[in-house]
């Protein structure tokens, strides 16, 4: 699933995202810049372009589903995606507030701050599966989470240890968590991120960048 992308990705500059992105919504001329939502969806979007799921979860022709923890406004930020494409494959956006409604058919969950409380008893669940977790709350790799989004809004971002440059990483990836779902996310876009935790033995061959 999700093999052979050839697309040119940048998302260090998320403005040409924007402009680029199939269906981007109209902007205000008085306030071109897209909202933080609409940044946020952009970077799944993107993302999920260089993730490769297990070829016996799904096959190109099929859909993948997208589960926003959590209801209410803050969780419809991705509806816009629905019926949309990667490499074949249609987005299904999905959202649940009950954990009991979480399934094996879930390819990826993205949990925003209202979702937190719930993260947890989440990733236990879903511990295992080959579904990506994703958060836009930078502490979420901490509690186990695989993908945490940073500066999404494109700040310059936090000093650096030597207090000289800002940090410039785009997202922080727990690798381990990634493994152990049997997930490979491609070298192209580990470039842009942070890698925090263990590493396990083995783990280059599942993030090596494919042709």
């Amino acid at each position: 699933m999700f093999s052979g992308s050839k697309i040119i990705f940048s998302l260090a500059a998320a403005v040409l995202l924007v402009a680029g992105f199939p269906g981007a919504a109209h902007t205000d001329p008085r306030n071109p810049a897209p909202s933080d939502d609409r940044l946020i969806s952009l970077y799944v979007y993107n993302f999920l372009l260089f993730v490769d799921w297990p070829p016996s979860v799904s096959k190109d022709g099929h859909t993948i589903k997208i589960v926003v923890l959590g209801r209410g406004a803050q969780s419809n930020f991705l509806d816009h995606l629905k019926g949309k494409n990667i490499r074949r494959n249609k987005l299904v956006i999905d959202h649940v507030d009950d954990l009991d409604q979480l399934d094996a058919g879930c390819h990826v969950l993205f949990v925003r701050e209202g979702g937190m409380r719930g993260a947890p008893a989440a990733l236990e669940k879903l511990r295992g599966q080959p579904c990506l977790t994703m958060s836009d709350v930078p502490k979420f790799t901490d509690i186990g989470g695989m993908v945490a989004f940073m500066n999404t809004a494109g700040e310059d971002g936090e000093p650096s240890e030597d207090g000289l440059k800002p940090v410039s990483k785009r997202f922080r990836i727990r690798l381990a968590a990634v493994h152990e779902a049997g997930l490979k996310i491609r070298s192209r876009l580990l470039r842009l991120s942070e890698i925090v935790g263990h590493v396990p033995r083995g783990t280059r061959t599942i993030t090596s960048a494919q042709p």
